[in-house]
């Protein structure tokens, strides 16, 4: 299968699932500050890996939204089955993606190293 048609899949993915979540998964413990910020899917279309950014302070409640999505993920894929057109529907897995919080700590450690260095400012 051609790359560009993965990409176009993902991308739709992207989009479907991130209206799905927000219009549709009522499960209490799915954070309403979350962020789909990348899907892959395999080249057979048997699986998408669905990367979620939550903005919560504690780790306990971004683990419990990516446990409740997962858990959702049936429902999700039912409701992506009736709008995506193509032969195959991948399965959904949810996984945690940690990204900007590494960004927020590297910039926190760059601040307290400007901070030491140039304790004038």
């Amino acid at each position: 299968m051609k790359q560009h048609r993965i990409e176009r899949i993902n991308q739709f993915i992207l989009e479907e699932v991130t209206k799905i979540v927000r219009d549709k998964v009522s499960h209490p413990e799915v954070s309403p500050w979350l962020s789909i910020t990348k899907v892959e899917t395999s080249k057979d279309l048997s699986i998408s890996k669905i990367y979620v950014s939550v903005m919560e302070k504690e780790m306990e409640k971004k683990e419990a939204t990516i446990k409740a999505l997962n858990h959702s993920s049936g429902y999700i894929h039912f409701e992506l089955r009736k709008i995506l057109k193509t032969k195959r529907v991948p399965q959904l897995k949810f996984f945690l993606d940690l990204t900007q919080d590494n960004v927020d700590r590297i910039n926190q450690l760059l601040n307290k190293l400007h901070q030491e260095n140039n304790p004038d400012e």
